[in-house]
């Protein structure tokens, strides 16, 4: 709407006296049910009824309201104090706040946040009324709130907006990682340039760069394991290619007799069949390589061996296969692997 539109004129003792149709629009009465109401009449029922009119107020409007003199009576103008938006725009931002899967937060020039959508809510489940006022990193429980700060806040000074950056929230209790968000940033300002904050948008992409990752290390392995002949410089490639990528540790013991070049015995192995420590890589230093020892039973080791299917198995501290497998359970102990 153009600024300048006069939205309502109201008489000396406070009753509307012409209600127009974008009045209408905004604030939910129509002009029979606006005129000859006394406006704080009218007002009351916003606070009384926010869900049907007063919000569309909020939302919507920038007014001025000033005097006119007409003959010997003053009456007042409520004007359109700027652009402001349709019904139709207003259902849009209502949409997007309480529904998209976008995460939406209006920060002010301090980077609090003044809104932010419902259908994604807070860290932790948090209520958003919450986390209105507070810092934008702690709202959206960002893991490294001092450098999100500071890309923020550059933003804010430059207004050049920063797009699809991967930033990592605070894991919550009971998830076994962190949850990772791709985060953009973009500046507010009102219509003669000021500026007023930011936009911040963010997006739950853990599974799709979980799935990523994945297919990044299958292809590494691909390209980079296996083209030797030597056992043992192929474990080594496998270690290195999955290290930090997929995992923190990689440790690869083989079957000896595969190691000097005999064909693999048939499963189930026997429990005395011995293995070498074939490569390791990880963040703990001083494993020794090459040595000997007897398959360990009563292990997943053992259990793969015996069957040749693959285990995902959760480290646990009372787990008793650690108690089967000391030279193991002391790997475990020095890398600090979480259960």
């Amino acid at each position: 709407m153009p600024s300048g539109d006069v939205l309502v004129l109201i008489d000396e003792s406070g009753r509307v006296i012409e209600w127009g149709r974008l009045a209408e629009e905004l604030f939910g009465w129509s002009a029979e049910e606006a005129v000859g109401q006394s406006v704080t009449a009218l007002m009351r029922e916003v606070a009384a009824d926010g869900e049907r009119r007063g919000e569309s107020f909020s939302d919507a409007a920038a007014v001025l309201v000033k005097p006119v003199l007409r003959g010997t009576s003053v009456l007042w103008q409520m004007i359109a104090a700027g652009d402001t938006m349709s019904g139709q725009d207003v259902a849009i931002l209502k949409a997007a706040f309480t529904h998209s899967p976008v995460g939406l937060h209006v920060l002010d020039n301090q980077l609090r946040v003044v809104r932010m959508s419902t259908a994604t809510g807070g860290p932790h489940d948090t209520p958003v009324r919450h986390l209105l006022g507070k810092h934008f990193t702690e709202a959206c429980g960002l893991a490294d709130p001092e450098e999100e700060t500071a890309v923020a806040q550059r933003v804010l000074e430059s207004g050049e907006p920063v797009a699809n950056r991967l930033v990592r929230r605070i894991k919550a209790p009971g998830q076994p990682t962190h949850r990772i968000h791709s985060v953009s940033y973009f500046r507010l300002e009102d219509s003669v340039g000021n500026v007023v904050g930011l936009v911040a948008s963010t997006l739950d992409v853990t599974e799709r760069e979980n799935a990523r990752n994945r297919l990044a290390v299958l292809d590494a392995v691909r390209t980079r394991v296996g083209h030797q002949l030597n056992v043992m410089d192929v474990c080594r490639e496998l270690v290195e290619a999955v290290v930090p990528t997929f995992a923190g540790i990689a440790d690869v013991s083989v079957i000896e007799d595969v190691v000097r070049g005999e064909d693999p015995p048939l499963v189930p192995l026997h429990r005395d069949v011995p293995l070498r420590r074939a490569a390791f890589q990880g963040r703990i230093t001083g494993h020794p390589l090459g040595g000997v020892r007897p398959l360990p039973t009563g292990t997943p080791f053992s259990d793969v061996l015996s069957d040749l299917r693959p285990r995902l198995v959760a480290i646990e501290e009372d787990s008793s296969w650690l108690a089967a497998d000391p030279a193991q359970a002391d790997v475990i102990r020095r890398s600090g692997a979480p259960p």
